[in-house]
């Protein structure tokens, strides 16, 4: 699995640290059960409009090809972003990223984190080979597509519909896959780095 070092994971907040879920949750080692609970309750909570999630996101984190990442505030569970790779069905020898899921504890939305967790899915997208990321947003989240839209994504081809009845947008952008071009804030610096 790719990890970011600890010290390069560290956001502007010296006390914010975006980590790899603990655990082999594949193996089954039981290593990863805390964030395992932890990823399944805030995903039913931040994503109980859309429907029943919690299959989905069991599902996920039982699944190899998704890598699921923690963000800690003061030692405590913030928020958490689950990503997958794999080749674009219409351009097969290019990797794609799919933002499956992203959420922040409600009581620390507003504060930075959802940020974070997001340029921390870019950067392991991007290390990890994918040349653009994906996802789907409810098409009555303003909020959330102002958010995505903020950090460059657009809407794209392709609607579905949430659990729950809601119509899906995807949304996405290009991601750099130039190494020498320099990396996203807060990402591969030291919180006294990031400006």
């Amino acid at each position: 699995m790719l990890s970011l070092d600890r010290s390069d994971a560290r956001a502007a907040s010296s006390s914010l640290l975006i980590r790899p879920a603990v655990g082999d949750a594949v193996a089954g080692d039981g290593s990863g059960e805390d964030d395992e609970a932890f990823v399944v309750q805030l995903a039913s909570r931040a994503f109980r409009f859309y429907g029943t999630y919690d299959a989905f996101v069991r599902d996920w984190l039982h699944d190899s090809r998704v890598t699921t990442w923690i963000a800690e505030d003061s030692g405590a569970r913030a928020g958490f972003f689950m990503v997958t790779i794999y080749p674009d069905p219409e351009r097969e020898t290019v990797q794609v990223a799919d933002l499956v899921a992203i959420a922040v504890e409600p009581d620390r939305q507003s504060g930075g984190i959802g940020q974070k967790l997001l340029t921390a899915a870019l950067s392991v997208s991007e290390q990890r080979g994918a040349v653009e990321m994906w996802l789907v947003v409810a098409e009555g989240n303003a909020r959330a597509q102002r958010f995505f839209a903020r950090n460059g994504f657009r809407l794209g081809p392709g609607v579905g519909v949430y659990p729950g009845g809601q119509t899906a947008r995807r949304m996405l952008r290009p991601l750099r896959v130039d190494p020498t071009t320099p990396r996203p804030s807060g990402i591969g610096k030291s919180s006294k780095e990031v400006g």
